[in-house]
Protein backbone atom coordinates (compact mmCIF):
# COMPACT_ATOMS: atom_id res chain seq x y z
CA UNK A 1 0.00 0.00 0.00
CA UNK A 2 1.62 3.17 -1.26
CA UNK A 3 0.90 6.04 1.48
CA UNK A 4 1.03 9.62 1.22
CA UNK A 5 2.81 11.29 4.51
CA UNK A 6 2.17 14.61 3.85
CA UNK A 7 4.21 15.08 7.66
CA UNK A 8 7.30 13.44 6.33
CA UNK A 9 7.24 14.65 2.44
CA UNK A 10 10.97 14.20 2.35
CA UNK A 11 12.54 11.91 5.31
CA UNK A 12 14.43 9.01 2.94
CA UNK A 13 14.67 7.32 6.22
CA UNK A 14 10.39 6.22 6.35
CA UNK A 15 9.03 3.37 4.80
CA UNK A 16 5.37 4.13 5.25
CA UNK A 17 4.05 0.39 4.14
CA UNK A 18 6.35 -1.08 7.42
CA UNK A 19 6.84 2.25 9.73
CA UNK A 20 2.58 3.12 9.43
CA UNK A 21 1.33 -0.22 8.86
CA UNK A 22 -1.91 -1.28 11.46
CA UNK A 23 -1.38 -3.71 14.20
CA UNK A 24 -4.87 -5.87 13.49
CA UNK A 25 -6.71 -7.69 15.83
CA UNK A 26 -10.01 -9.74 14.40
CA UNK A 27 -12.43 -9.98 17.51
CA UNK A 28 -15.66 -12.26 16.20
CA UNK A 29 -18.55 -13.49 18.62
CA UNK A 30 -18.45 -17.27 18.21
CA UNK A 31 -19.85 -18.40 15.32
CA UNK A 32 -20.17 -14.65 13.25
CA UNK A 33 -17.52 -15.20 10.90
CA UNK A 34 -14.03 -14.69 12.30
CA UNK A 35 -12.28 -16.85 10.01
CA UNK A 36 -14.32 -14.84 7.08
CA UNK A 37 -13.31 -12.12 8.53
CA UNK A 38 -9.54 -13.39 8.13
CA UNK A 39 -9.92 -13.73 4.73
CA UNK A 40 -10.40 -9.85 3.97
CA UNK A 41 -7.55 -9.00 6.51
CA UNK A 42 -5.30 -11.64 4.46
CA UNK A 43 -3.55 -9.00 1.90
CA UNK A 44 -3.16 -6.32 4.17
CA UNK A 45 -1.67 -7.61 7.09
CA UNK A 46 0.50 -11.04 8.17
CA UNK A 47 -0.92 -13.40 11.17
CA UNK A 48 0.82 -13.06 13.78
CA UNK A 49 4.60 -15.59 14.01
CA UNK A 50 4.56 -18.13 16.63
CA UNK A 51 6.49 -16.58 19.69
CA UNK A 52 8.21 -17.82 22.62
CA UNK A 53 4.55 -17.14 24.81
CA UNK A 54 2.05 -17.19 22.05
CA UNK A 55 2.72 -20.69 19.99
CA UNK A 56 -0.67 -19.95 18.54
CA UNK A 57 -1.48 -16.60 17.16
CA UNK A 58 -4.89 -16.31 19.19
CA UNK A 59 -5.73 -13.82 21.74
CA UNK A 60 -9.40 -14.62 23.67
CA UNK A 61 -11.12 -14.10 26.57
CA UNK A 62 -12.57 -17.26 28.07
CA UNK A 63 -11.92 -20.65 28.35
CA UNK A 64 -12.74 -23.94 26.49
CA UNK A 65 -12.72 -22.54 23.18
CA UNK A 66 -14.36 -19.72 24.05
CA UNK A 67 -17.98 -21.55 24.18
CA UNK A 68 -17.77 -21.08 28.48
CA UNK A 69 -18.18 -17.62 30.49
CA UNK A 70 -15.20 -19.20 32.35
CA UNK A 71 -12.51 -15.80 32.02
CA UNK A 72 -9.01 -17.09 31.00
CA UNK A 73 -6.24 -14.78 33.36
CA UNK A 74 -6.24 -11.78 31.03
CA UNK A 75 -2.75 -10.45 31.57
CA UNK A 76 -1.15 -13.23 29.45
CA UNK A 77 -3.47 -12.46 26.79
CA UNK A 78 -3.00 -9.05 26.98
CA UNK A 79 0.72 -9.29 26.94
CA UNK A 80 0.61 -12.01 23.67
CA UNK A 81 -0.97 -8.27 22.10
CA UNK A 82 1.73 -6.13 23.84
CA UNK A 83 4.08 -8.02 21.15
CA UNK A 84 1.57 -7.35 18.12
CA UNK A 85 3.97 -6.04 15.44
CA UNK A 86 2.85 -3.43 12.50
CA UNK A 87 1.34 -4.89 9.67
CA UNK A 88 0.31 -8.60 11.47
CA UNK A 89 -2.69 -9.29 13.05
CA UNK A 90 -3.61 -11.65 16.03
CA UNK A 91 -6.96 -13.10 16.29
CA UNK A 92 -9.96 -14.44 18.41
CA UNK A 93 -12.74 -14.45 20.71
CA UNK A 94 -12.74 -11.62 23.12
CA UNK A 95 -15.73 -10.12 25.53
CA UNK A 96 -15.10 -6.54 26.54
CA UNK A 97 -14.49 -5.04 29.49
CA UNK A 98 -13.08 -2.00 30.24
CA UNK A 99 -9.91 -2.53 31.43
CA UNK A 100 -9.23 -4.55 27.78
CA UNK A 101 -10.67 -1.78 25.58
CA UNK A 102 -8.41 1.05 27.14
CA UNK A 103 -5.33 -1.78 26.73
CA UNK A 104 -6.19 -1.41 22.92
CA UNK A 105 -6.37 2.00 22.59
CA UNK A 106 -3.12 2.57 23.92
CA UNK A 107 -1.67 0.08 22.26
CA UNK A 108 -2.90 1.21 19.05
CA UNK A 109 -4.59 -1.61 18.05
CA UNK A 110 -6.58 -1.43 15.01
CA UNK A 111 -9.66 -3.76 16.61
CA UNK A 112 -12.18 -5.30 13.71
CA UNK A 113 -15.41 -6.43 16.19
CA UNK A 114 -17.02 -9.27 13.84
CA UNK A 115 -20.58 -10.16 14.19
CA UNK A 116 -24.03 -11.66 12.49
CA UNK A 117 -27.47 -12.51 12.84
CA UNK A 118 -27.97 -14.23 16.29
CA UNK A 119 -29.99 -16.39 15.46
CA UNK A 120 -27.79 -17.54 12.43
CA UNK A 121 -25.07 -17.71 15.09
CA UNK A 122 -27.21 -20.20 17.09
CA UNK A 123 -27.96 -22.02 14.00
CA UNK A 124 -24.21 -22.54 13.05
CA UNK A 125 -23.12 -23.00 16.91
CA UNK A 126 -25.21 -25.98 16.85
CA UNK A 127 -23.97 -27.71 13.92
CA UNK A 128 -20.74 -27.06 15.17
CA UNK A 129 -20.97 -28.74 18.47
CA UNK A 130 -22.20 -32.14 16.31
CA UNK A 131 -19.30 -31.84 14.16
CA UNK A 132 -16.87 -34.75 14.09
CA UNK A 133 -13.47 -32.47 13.68
CA UNK A 134 -11.68 -33.17 16.56
CA UNK A 135 -10.07 -29.95 16.04
CA UNK A 136 -12.99 -27.79 16.55
CA UNK A 137 -14.33 -30.25 19.38
CA UNK A 138 -17.08 -28.43 21.64
CA UNK A 139 -15.95 -30.04 25.28
CA UNK A 140 -19.60 -30.99 26.16
CA UNK A 141 -20.32 -32.91 22.56
CA UNK A 142 -21.57 -36.09 23.98
CA UNK A 143 -23.96 -33.83 26.34
CA UNK A 144 -25.86 -31.94 23.31
CA UNK A 145 -25.62 -35.03 21.24
CA UNK A 146 -27.64 -37.06 24.19
CA UNK A 147 -30.52 -34.36 23.89
CA UNK A 148 -31.23 -36.69 20.40
CA UNK A 149 -32.01 -34.63 17.73
CA UNK A 150 -30.57 -31.21 15.92
CA UNK A 151 -33.60 -29.17 17.28
CA UNK A 152 -33.55 -30.34 20.68
CA UNK A 153 -29.49 -29.46 20.28
CA UNK A 154 -30.29 -25.88 18.38
CA UNK A 155 -32.59 -25.47 21.62
CA UNK A 156 -29.83 -25.78 23.83
CA UNK A 157 -27.72 -23.39 22.04
CA UNK A 158 -30.07 -20.83 22.58
CA UNK A 159 -31.17 -21.37 26.04
CA UNK A 160 -27.91 -23.18 27.66
CA UNK A 161 -27.32 -26.05 28.54
CA UNK A 162 -25.71 -26.82 32.15
CA UNK A 163 -22.55 -24.39 32.80
CA UNK A 164 -22.50 -23.98 28.88
CA UNK A 165 -24.38 -20.35 28.28
CA UNK A 166 -26.94 -19.48 26.02
CA UNK A 167 -26.44 -17.16 22.57
CA UNK A 168 -27.53 -14.07 24.38
CA UNK A 169 -25.80 -14.77 27.10
CA UNK A 170 -22.57 -14.83 25.59
CA UNK A 171 -23.63 -12.16 23.46
CA UNK A 172 -24.28 -9.69 26.10
CA UNK A 173 -20.92 -9.83 27.03
CA UNK A 174 -19.43 -8.97 23.96
CA UNK A 175 -21.81 -6.59 22.55
CA UNK A 176 -20.58 -3.17 24.54
CA UNK A 177 -17.31 -3.68 21.69
CA UNK A 178 -20.31 -1.98 19.13
CA UNK A 179 -20.55 1.27 21.45
CA UNK A 180 -16.75 1.58 21.63
CA UNK A 181 -16.22 4.41 18.81
CA UNK A 182 -13.06 3.84 17.55
CA UNK A 183 -13.27 -0.49 17.37
CA UNK A 184 -14.46 -1.39 13.47
CA UNK A 185 -17.93 -2.72 13.80
CA UNK A 186 -17.27 -5.93 10.30
CA UNK A 187 -21.19 -6.99 10.03
CA UNK A 188 -21.19 -10.21 8.44
CA UNK A 189 -23.76 -9.82 6.03
CA UNK A 190 -22.70 -6.47 4.96
CA UNK A 191 -19.38 -8.25 3.91
CA UNK A 192 -21.04 -10.79 2.37
CA UNK A 193 -23.42 -8.08 0.29
CA UNK A 194 -20.87 -5.44 -0.13
CA UNK A 195 -17.60 -7.17 -0.24
CA UNK A 196 -15.72 -4.01 -2.17
CA UNK A 197 -16.99 -1.50 0.17
CA UNK A 198 -16.14 -3.58 3.32
CA UNK A 199 -12.23 -3.95 1.96
CA UNK A 200 -12.45 -0.05 1.50
CA UNK A 201 -13.45 0.96 4.60
CA UNK A 202 -10.94 -2.15 5.98
CA UNK A 203 -8.08 -0.17 4.54
CA UNK A 204 -9.43 3.34 5.35
CA UNK A 205 -9.68 2.45 9.27
CA UNK A 206 -6.62 0.63 9.72
CA UNK A 207 -5.09 4.11 8.02
CA UNK A 208 -7.32 6.45 10.25
CA UNK A 209 -5.91 4.50 13.33
CA UNK A 210 -2.59 4.77 12.53
CA UNK A 211 -3.00 8.44 11.49
CA UNK A 212 -4.49 9.31 15.17
CA UNK A 213 -1.95 8.04 16.17
CA UNK A 214 0.99 9.75 15.11
CA UNK A 215 -1.52 12.55 13.98
CA UNK A 216 -0.18 11.88 10.20
CA UNK A 217 -2.32 12.90 7.29
CA UNK A 218 -2.42 9.32 5.97
CA UNK A 219 -3.88 8.99 2.19
CA UNK A 220 -3.39 5.40 0.15
CA UNK A 221 -2.65 5.78 -3.64
CA UNK A 222 -5.54 5.11 -6.04
CA UNK A 223 -4.60 2.54 -7.78
CA UNK A 224 -3.23 0.67 -4.70
CA UNK A 225 -6.21 1.18 -3.02
CA UNK A 226 -7.96 -0.29 -6.33
CA UNK A 227 -5.29 -3.42 -6.03
CA UNK A 228 -5.91 -4.18 -2.24
CA UNK A 229 -9.58 -3.91 -2.47
CA UNK A 230 -9.62 -6.20 -5.45
CA UNK A 231 -7.13 -8.76 -3.91
CA UNK A 232 -9.24 -8.34 -0.93
CA UNK A 233 -12.55 -9.41 -2.25
CA UNK A 234 -10.97 -11.93 -3.94
CA UNK A 235 -9.05 -13.59 -0.82
CA UNK A 236 -12.82 -13.20 1.15
CA UNK A 237 -15.40 -14.53 -1.43
CA UNK A 238 -13.29 -16.33 -4.02
CA UNK A 239 -11.57 -18.17 -1.34
CA UNK A 240 -13.50 -18.30 1.67
CA UNK A 241 -14.33 -22.27 1.43
CA UNK A 242 -10.98 -22.35 3.22
CA UNK A 243 -11.78 -20.86 5.48
CA UNK A 244 -10.92 -22.95 8.49
CA UNK A 245 -14.12 -23.48 9.91
CA UNK A 246 -16.22 -22.84 6.63
CA UNK A 247 -19.67 -24.43 6.41
CA UNK A 248 -22.28 -22.61 3.95
CA UNK A 249 -21.59 -19.23 4.19
CA UNK A 250 -24.85 -17.83 4.23
CA UNK A 251 -26.53 -15.02 5.41
CA UNK A 252 -30.65 -16.03 6.80
CA UNK A 253 -30.32 -19.83 7.56
CA UNK A 254 -32.36 -19.33 10.47
CA UNK A 255 -35.00 -19.46 8.17
CA UNK A 256 -34.54 -23.27 7.03
CA UNK A 257 -33.79 -24.14 10.80
CA UNK A 258 -36.02 -22.19 13.64
CA UNK A 259 -39.04 -24.13 14.24
CA UNK A 260 -42.33 -22.07 15.45
CA UNK A 261 -40.77 -23.37 19.01
CA UNK A 262 -37.40 -21.84 18.53
CA UNK A 263 -38.64 -18.84 17.40
CA UNK A 264 -40.39 -18.08 20.45
CA UNK A 265 -37.58 -19.69 22.90
CA UNK A 266 -35.26 -17.36 21.00
CA UNK A 267 -37.51 -14.16 21.66
CA UNK A 268 -37.79 -14.96 25.42
CA UNK A 269 -34.26 -15.01 25.85
CA UNK A 270 -33.39 -11.82 23.92
CA UNK A 271 -34.77 -9.61 26.36
CA UNK A 272 -32.89 -6.37 25.33
CA UNK A 273 -34.20 -6.57 21.83
CA UNK A 274 -30.98 -6.79 20.04
CA UNK A 275 -32.57 -8.91 16.88
CA UNK A 276 -34.08 -5.27 16.24
CA UNK A 277 -31.16 -2.98 17.33
CA UNK A 278 -28.81 -4.72 15.10
CA UNK A 279 -31.39 -4.11 12.19
CA UNK A 280 -32.36 -7.96 11.69
CA UNK A 281 -36.35 -8.92 11.80
CA UNK A 282 -38.71 -11.70 12.29
CA UNK A 283 -39.85 -12.00 8.86
CA UNK A 284 -39.18 -15.32 6.90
Amino acid sequence: MSIKCDSFPDDPELDPTNEFAAKWYLNGFPKSGLHFGQQFIKPLARLMPPGQLHPLPWVGSFQHHSWSEEWQLIEPQLYKLSRLLPGHYFKGHCAWREDIEHFMWFAGIAHVFIYRDLRDVAVSQAYHVLSDDDNWKHPAKDRYAALGSFDKVLEAVIIGLDEWPGVMHRWEMYAPWLDVEWVFKFQYEDALERPAEMAESLINYGLERIANIFRLELVPNADSMETMTEAMVKSAIDNREQALTFRKGVAGEWRNEFTDEHIEIFKGTDTNNWIARLGYSWER
